[in-house]
């Protein structure tokens, strides 16, 4: 029977603290190994101990499908309805901060293709509208990552890196001679609004995300912390550009 040590233990988690700790079949952990996931806080679990549930598919007795608690490490053998899935079978309550991010991230996709319809139908500024799609796309990107638990590229939103989105942002009045910090106005009209509306909830999303992934444990995160921010200094810029009339037809 092979021994777990503390230090293999190290070097398979990679710094991570995990909820849940699967002891594989015909492993055992050592005294050491025990102590480091004991301070850690976390739950042991041993593979050749638990009990799975089985049923019968096509004949043949399988493996029913299970979910687990992604807080508790407890197993379900069905959904509960007020539960849902974070990643693969892993499950969380609805209100879960992740959940509610991916909620507001729906929202502000809805939102930006709702904002794309009302142009469309009264403008039809074609490169506003592009610009839209890209905006659109990142955020898709953003939840994917999230969803996925990835990191996210370096990107180029509006084919500016990140030194120009900068810039730009804080010094409208050098490229759009726009003065800085101009409040929104109902007399700028709607689209300045609704640009307006689409940076706010960026912001509000950026917000979630901080609050809602732990940047230590998931490396991942502060990728999509980043490209949010960059992603509201963009929208920053469209609404500088729009009052420049850098979208005119």
């Amino acid at each position: 029977m092979k021994i777990i040590t503390e230090m293999f233990l190290r070097d398979e988690l990679k710094g991570k603290i995990p909820e849940v700790y699967y002891v594989p079949d015909q492993k055992i952990l050592s005294p050491a190994a025990k102590e480091y996931l004991s301070q850690n806080k976390i739950k042991v679990v041993y593979k050749d101990k638990e009990e799975v549930p089985r049923e019968e598919v096509h004949g043949k007795i399988e493996p029913r499908k299970t979910y687990e608690d992604y807080e508790t490490g407890a197993v379900y053998t069905e959904k509960p309805e007020a539960m849902t899935q974070i990643i693969d079978n892993t499950l969380v309550y609805k209100n879960h901060p992740r959940i509610v991010f991916r909620g507001k991230m729906d929202s502000l996709q809805a939102f930006i293709i709702a904002t794309q319809a009302e142009i469309y139908s009264k403008d039809s500024l074609s490169s506003l509208l592009n610009d839209l799609d890209e905006v659109l796309s990142v955020s898709r990107s953003i939840l994917r990552a999230e969803v996925l638990e990835e990191v996210m590229p370096d990107i180029e939103i509006l084919g500016l890196t990140a030194h120009e989105v900068r810039e730009r942002s804080h010094h409208p009045e050098n490229f759009f001679h726009i003065k800085p910090m101009t409040l929104p106005h109902y007399k700028m009209g709607l689209i300045y609004v609704r640009l307006n509306q689409i940076r706010t909830m960026v912001r509000e999303a950026e917000v979630l995300a901080v609050e809602a992934i732990d940047m230590k444990r998931e490396p991942w995160g502060a990728h999509i912390v980043l490209t949010l921010n960059r992603l509201s200094s963009v929208m920053h810029i469209m609404m500088c550009m729009y009052l420049a009339n850098k979208y005119s037809k």
